[in-house]
């Protein structure tokens, strides 16, 4: 596994190594706190005031896990958070500030990843915070120049975005953007499903892709979603769609079809329908994040719409 964080930290692992990796994270406690120490110090570099090159802090990242002992790592990583604000890490979820500091240096991007199973909370240099939801990546600026705040997301994340008359906070998204001055609403966006949501908690957002020249503005407690290629508005209680960055996920009266495809995202499991009627069934519930795909399929499973299987690694939930 070494092998495969030094990979990961340095750019080069390739997809089916990453979702191993991951998954062993999601196994092995001492190993999913290697993981959390290293994404932090990953971050720290990324934005440190230091004027060292990406390439440089990549090959050190590499050798850093090849020749350098536990003692030796702590060490280093207290001396280094001189540069950054101070780091909490809990149980589930990685907790760091993204700080900016003065210099004529061009900006860059520091690419922050939420692995399989975990939240990882950013505080950005303008004030604005940021959940990211499980296998989901922010990339973010150094420095917000100009007359836009812009970060991309490839997932889910809960955002609070400081009042900024002037500077626009925009999240980019491989469908749409989300353009704000100051609110808090949540954006789920992963690049491999078919499944765009903004979900509005506080102020007014604006969804716009300008390809297709489509601009929707919803209010709080109204949600937009992508529904046969084209945005949706619908009214919804807008507080069940962030209780997962406290580590509860929501469903309300949401089709079966729904539910099972933001468990793919959130776990690693694969689900084959045989029973395509159960994908219509509504369902309402509550789940702690902590329980398992088959564990929350269970509980769905008493109310007799469907019987299902686990294959023998766990991996594949047939719906029968």
């Amino acid at each position: 596994m070494q092998t495969l964080l030094a990979k990961y930290f340095s750019g080069e692992i390739n997809e089916p190594d990453k979702r191993r990796l991951f998954s062993e994270i999601e196994k092995d406690p001492a190993l999913k706190d290697e993981f959390i120490r290293m994404q932090n110090l990953k971050g720290l570099m990324a934005v440190s005031a230091t004027n060292t090159p990406n390439e440089w802090t990549e090959r050190k990242l590499t050798s850093f896990y090849a020749c350098i002992s536990r003692q030796k790592r702590r060490r280093f990583l207290l001396s280094f958070a001189r540069y950054a604000a101070v780091i909490a890490v809990a149980v589930l979820s990685t907790f760091f500030t993204v700080d900016y500091f003065n210099g004529d240096r061009e900006t860059t991007v520091c690419t922050i990843e939420a692995p399989l199973g975990q939240r990882v909370f950013v505080t950005l240099n303008d004030g604005s915070t940021v959940w990211l939801n499980s296998r989901s990546k922010l990339q973010v600026p150094q420095r917000f120049d100009g007359k836009k705040r812009k970060v991309h997301l490839d997932g889910e994340a809960y955002f609070e975005v400081k009042e900024n008359n002037k500077k626009p906070f925009i999240v980019e998204t491989s469908r749409y953007d989300v353009r704000v001055l100051g609110t808090k609403f949540n954006v789920l966006n992963y690049s491999e499903m078919a499944v765009f949501e903004t979900t509005l908690m506080e102020g007014a957002v604006e969804i716009v892709n300008t390809r297709k020249k489509e601009r929707v503005t919803i209010a709080p407690n109204e949600q937009v979603c992508l529904v046969d290629n084209r945005l949706q508005k619908n009214a919804i209680n807008s507080q069940d769609y962030s209780t997962w960055k406290n580590g509860v996920l929501t469903f309300d009266s949401e089709p079966f079809s729904k539910i099972i495809q933001k468990l793919e995202l959130y776990y690693d499991v694969k689900f084959i329908i045989q029973n395509t009627q159960a994908l219509n069934v509504v369902y309402t519930g509550k789940f702690n994040a902590l329980n398992s795909a088959e564990n929350i399929i269970n509980i769905i499973h008493q109310t007799n719409k469907f019987n299902y299987r686990v294959s023998s690694d766990n991996k594949i939930i047939y719906i029968r």
